[in-house]
């Protein structure tokens, strides 16, 4: 894997919430003031992000994006991190305390600024999170214009930084959740970098309608009663490989998207849906399928494909590509029937090949299979993931 999503915290004390950088309010003349002076703190550990980030960037070329879920409570029109609120100054809003869109720009800046002074660069920033949502945990509301007003204020602020950071745009709960921040967002679209949606409420079964490119960045199962290490048991459990496998096949299909994230990456308990993997009470990892249903894509779409046309002449073996900026071509063949498939893959515009194959059902793990082939011919068995790497 080759992204990290971090999160910004905004509490002042609360470490459930995460830590925020600005854990008291400027002031001016002891009131408070969003002309005052920022008195910011780096602790050198992000809540334990720093540490972990740094882990990974030593295995290789790892893009950081970083979401804030919440502004900082004293810069928000209800005065809390949680339960929505939105930035005092945007459209439609005013606070007492005056307008806090170019404090919450510099605040942004500031964290990209401290990471940069550990060598990460943060390539991506999101400054709100599911806005479409009211939660009881760090959340903010926006509208399409209010986010087209705030990165008109965001955008200047971080170039007057010298910082290369793109800026992401809005993290809705849904994919149609999204697409009602597009046409607020129009006026503001070459200051965005990327789109980025979550498909909880709707998945990922059509494009959003924006020139960037769009990142599914959050999803899981979030069921820990139907909790599962199985890739294919016939009872269609969300959490089973082979259905995360065509999740991931429909978002960037259907969804056209560029990336595609799973909520978290490891999480500590046992039984737990929304991770990846789970660290148990013992310290063992406990592996679910789910983790190679991404292996399978990204072991061979690496970044800088470039997705490519494909038909399939059934609706059983579900068929993507991407060539890579090497040349290689990586093939996937989701098969969802109970029976095995003898596949031909005909080519065009590629000659003098060599392929591999990968294999991932209930007995296999991104497993070699068949060897070495000599055309991009082979079988695909049932209820399973192959992917050709042609090169």
């Amino acid at each position: 894997m080759t992204i990290i999503r971090n999160g910004i915290g905004s509490s002042a004390a609360n470490v459930s919430n995460m830590l925020s950088i600005l854990r008291t309010a400027p002031t001016i003349e002891g009131r408070v003031n969003p002309n005052g002076t920022a008195n910011y703190t780096w602790d050198g550990s992000d809540n334990g992000q720093l540490s972990f980030t740094k882990k990974a960037q030593a295995y290789g070329n790892i893009t950081v994006i970083a979401d804030a879920w919440s502004a900082p409570p004293f810069m928000k029109t209800n005065n809390d991190e949680i339960y929505s609120g939105y930035i005092c100054g945007v459209t439609g809003t005013s606070c007492a305390t005056g307008d806090w869109r170019q404090a919450y720009a510099n605040y942004l800046a500031q964290y990209v600024g401290f990471y940069a002074q550990e060598g990460i660069p943060i390539k991506y920033i999101g400054f709100v999170n599911e806005p479409d949502l009211n939660e009881p945990y760090p959340s903010m509301g926006t509208s399409g214009a209010q986010a087209a007003d705030f990165i008109n204020v965001l955008y200047p602020t971080l170039k007057a930084a010298n910082l290369s950071t793109g800026i992401s745009c809005c993290d809705g709960s849904g994919w149609y959740a999204e697409s009602v921040y597009t046409s607020g967002l129009a006026s503001v679209a070459s200051k965005l970098a990327i789109r980025s949606s979550h498909p909880y409420s709707t998945p990922a079964t059509y494009s959003l309608t924006t020139l960037q490119p769009t990142w599914q960045t959050e999803w899981s199962n979030q069921k820990g009663a139907n909790y599962t290490t199985e890739w294919y048991s016939g009872e269609n459990n969300p959490g089973e490989g082979l259905i995360w496998a065509t999740n991931i096949y429909t978002g960037l299909t259907s969804g056209n998207c560029s990336a595609y994230l799973y909520w978290q990456g490891a999480q500590y308990g046992e039984y737990v849906n929304t991770a990846l993997l789970s660290v148990n009470f013992d310290g063992t990892l406990t592996v679910p399928k789910r983790l190679w249903a991404f292996a399978q894509f990204s072991r061979g779409v690496r970044p800088g494909a470039v997705r490519v046309a494909t038909t399939s002449s059934t609706t059983n073996v579900k068929l993507s590509a991407f060539q890579n900026l090497d040349g290689s071509l990586a093939i996937q063949t989701i098969n969802s029937a109970s029976s095995a498939y003898n596949v031909t893959l005909t080519l065009k515009g590629l000659t003098g090949m060599k392929v591999a194959s990968w294999l991932t059902d209930n007995n296999n793990n991104f497993t070699a299979w068949d060897g070495a082939l000599t055309s991009v011919t082979g079988s695909v068995p049932p209820c399973s993931f192959v992917s050709f790497i042609v090169s």
